[in-house]
């Protein structure tokens, strides 16, 4: 007895994840489109708070997830900084199916 099996092909995508929560801020602010742009978790003065998401400007400059913001601001003295939205983050994955 010979068994056939088919496969049909199948695609995910997978989307830049380090680079969502930063998309949807540019997104929600069209003016920052191409202008570096990172999230961070807190807006501790001393800059020991940590990166989360940077966008590829930003990464032009050596920015990246981990790195403190005190550190980044050196490397980019124009970074703008935003805080999570997850309201934001909820509201685009609910549209993703």
């Amino acid at each position: 007895m010979k068994i056939a099996i088919s496969f049909s092909p199948c695609y995910t995508y997978l989307p830049r994840a380090d680079c969502f929560f930063v998309s949807v801020i540019v997104r929600n602010y069209p003016a920052l489109v191409d202008k570096p742009v990172a999230v961070c978790h807190s807006d501790n003065p001393k800059g020991t708070a940590e990166i989360s998401s940077a966008n590829y400007p930003a990464r032009n400059y050596g920015i990246k997830a981990g790195m403190f913001v005190r550190d980044a601001m050196t490397l980019c003295p124009s970074l703008v900084i935003f805080p999570y939205n997850f309201k934001a983050y909820e509201e685009v994955l609910s549209t993703v199916s």
